[in-house]
Parts: structure tokens; C-alpha cells; sequence
């Protein structure tokens, strides 16, 4: 939320020791007599406990201006996988459009009742009744791995539909070590990297 001069206001979390050493440049203000202090005269100076101080810090900021800039290139990556997905089914013959069960323009989202049952960034079916499913992430690790098996499990059992007749691509901006791989031969997704120009699209190997 807005700050008394108009400075945006965020949470971050950092580890403790980061925390140590970046403390001293800490600024707290006390709202109700406007006096200013550094983190090393904390000590010295009195402090209210009724009173909610402002703490401002140059790391908070950087932090702030880096998850809007993450969130702007997450969305254009987003629509570049979905554009790449769509050009590669079309080069092997296989046209496809969005379920009908789909509803949302920005991220595909299956809907039961007031109930999110899953969300990905896009969603198309064949004339043989084959699903493709993909999920774009700004960061990919094996961490994410489960959590994708159980979002489309879910969206399985919602549309009634035999796993052989779905397929997963994961779009990753950067990659952890060996996740690309993983992704591939342990879990059979497909997969979408950066050849520096455009993204390249990897099939699942044969079940």
C-alpha cells in the first residue's frame, strides 16, 4: 500500500543473515512526531510500542521493482510458449482449438462449481479428442515436478480423460540443473527452451 509519501510499501523475505547485513540501512520514522532514525541508533533512541513505525530500505525497493519486471516478462514469455506450442502442432498436421470447458483469456482455468480445479497458461484439443496442456514457469526446478503431476491429474478426472490422451509441455525461462532432462525422461513432458531467438519445442519420448 502507498506510504505516507507516496513510497509503495512490500513485504520481502529474506534469510537471516542477509537481514544482519543489511540491517544498518534501515530508516524508521515514528508517524506521530515525524522523527527519522538510522538502524544503529536504534538503541539510543525510545521506542513506542504503541506506535507503528515506517521502516524504509533501498533493498525493499530493488526487491519491488524486480517482481514487476519478473511479472511483466513472465506474462510476454507466457504468450511466446503459447505461440510456439500453437506452431508446432500446426507443422505436424495437428489442428487444434480451446476446450470448451475453458474459460478465462489470460491463463486457461477449469472451473467445478466456486472451485478452481486447475489453471494453466494453455489448454488445446485435437479432432481426435487429444489434449495438450501447457505450463509456463519463469524458473523451473524438479520441486515443481509434483506439484504439475497433481494439477493434471486433477484436470484428468474433471474432463473424464485417459492419461494417454494428454500431453504436458513445460515451458521453462531458465532452467535448474538437470530439470530439462528430468522433465523429459522421468515424467514424459514436453518441453520449451530459449535457442536465444525463439523457443524450441522437445515432444515427450514415446510412452
Amino acid at each position: 500500500m502507498p506510504g505516507a509519501d507516496g513510497d509503495i510499501e512490500t513485504e520481502s523475505y529474506v534469510s537471516a543473515k542477509a537481514f544482519r547485513d543489511t540491517f544498518h540501512g534501515f530508516r524508521f520514522t515514528n508517524p506521530k512526531t515525524g522523527i527519522t532514525f538510522g538502524a544503529a541508533d536504534l538503541p539510543k533512541n525510545h521506542v513506542d510500542p504503541t506506535t507503528i513505525y515506517i521502516a524504509k530500505h533501498p533493498f525493499l525497493k530493488a526487491q519491488l521493482k524486480e517482481s514487476s519486471y519478473n511479472q511483466v516478462v513472465d506474462k510476454a514469455f507466457e504468450g511466446e510458449a503459447c505461440a510456439a506450442i500453437e506452431h508446432h502442432l500446426q507443422s505436424h498436421s495437428i489442428w487444434c482449438r480451446a476446450p470448451h470447458d475453458s474459460n478465462q483469456p489470460d491463463s486457461w482455468r477449469f472451473l467445478t462449481g466456486a472451485k478452481d480445479v486447475a489453471e494453466w497458461e494453455g489448454i488445446w484439443e485435437s479432432s481426435n479428442g487429444h489434449v495438450y496442456f501447457l505450463e509456463a514457469k519463469h524458473f523451473m526446478s524438479h520441486a515443481k515436478y509434483p506439484q504439475i503431476r497433481n494439477k493434471l491429474r486433477r484436470s484428468l478426472d474433471f474432463l473424464h480423460l485417459d492419461p494417454s490422451k494428454a500431453t504436458v509441455y513445460i515451458a521453462g525461462n531458465h532452467w535448474s540443473y538437470m530439470a530439462m532432462e528430468d522433465g523429459l525422461n522421468l515424467y514424459k513432458f514436453g518441453v520449451l527452451t530459449s535457442n536465444g531467438k525463439d523457443l524450441d519445442v522437445r515432444d515427450p519420448p514415446p510412452a
